[in-house]
């Protein structure tokens, strides 16, 4: 009927890709953290990075990084009810990518070591805000 509207318990409308996207971001960050967590030795050697002592720095960085992975399925379950895990995750992901861009202007480290993490979270913070701005 003409002017009618969802009732109050039912969610707006989600754009088709936010679910994939979420999933995609959380298997990464997961299984990123999870990798790191379980032989920081192996992952350190596999990105040219040195662990930092004491090395509960390193396992705080990753244990965050895990933990945000969970949070973005929550969020590919229910944008709506988790819209500040995505709001918090779109500023971690773009801080992450200024640091990238910082870290190599100041020569503490190369290009090809941050490449990776310029793309996957410069792509995924992209991707976040456009699903930010479909959830208005």
């Amino acid at each position: 009927m003409f002017g009618e509207t969802k009732p109050p318990f039912m969610s707006p409308s989600v754009p088709r890709f936010v679910k994939p996207v979420m999933y995609a971001a959380g298997t990464v960050n997961l299984t990123a953290g999870i990798l790191s967590l379980a032989a920081p030795s192996t992952m350190a050697d596999a990105f040219g990075m040195v662990i930092p002592q004491p090395i509960q720095f390193y396992y705080w960085a990753w244990l965050l990084v895990a933990t945000f992975g969970i949070g973005y399925f929550m969020v590919g379950q229910n944008p709506y009810k988790h819209r500040g895990i995505l709001v918090l995750g779109t500023l971690g992901k773009a801080l992450v990518v200024l640091e990238c861009i910082l870290s190599v202007s100041r020569g503490d480290t190369t290009l090809v070591y941050n490449l990776p993490i310029l793309v996957g979270d410069g792509s995924f913070t992209i991707l976040f805000l456009l699903i930010l701005r479909k959830m208005r």
